[in-house]
């Protein structure tokens, strides 16, 4: 029974509904909804992302994560991937890389 009714929906979405959608929906979705977007949602989506960034993110960037950073990122650049790379990558790139 429940391998029916699948089938029946699979069918009536594949006759009827698709072709709904394809035929009225979508049309009216591109005269309504793309200019509504375009116009309306996205420029007062940027304006409260830019907003909010700005308000928000920016001085918790200031605060927090250039101070940590400075302190914890910088010192472990300087010290672990810096040198590891000048002593690995750097000598294996110019046996490989660089023509003889």
């Amino acid at each position: 029974m429940v391998l029916v009714w699948a089938q029946l929906m699979v069918l009536v979405w594949a006759q009827l509904m698709v072709p709904v959608w394809a035929q009225l929906m979508v049309p009216v979705w591109a005269q309504l909804m793309v200019p509504v977007w375009a116009h309306l949602v996205v420029p007062v989506w940027a304006q409260l992302m830019v907003s909010v960034w700005a308000q928000l993110m920016v001085p918790v960037w200031a605060q927090l994560v250039v101070p940590v950073g400075a302190q914890l990122v910088v010192p472990v650049w300087a010290h672990l991937v810096v040198p590891v790379w000048a002593q690995l990558v750097v000598p294996v790139w110019a046996q490989l890389m660089v023509p003889v």
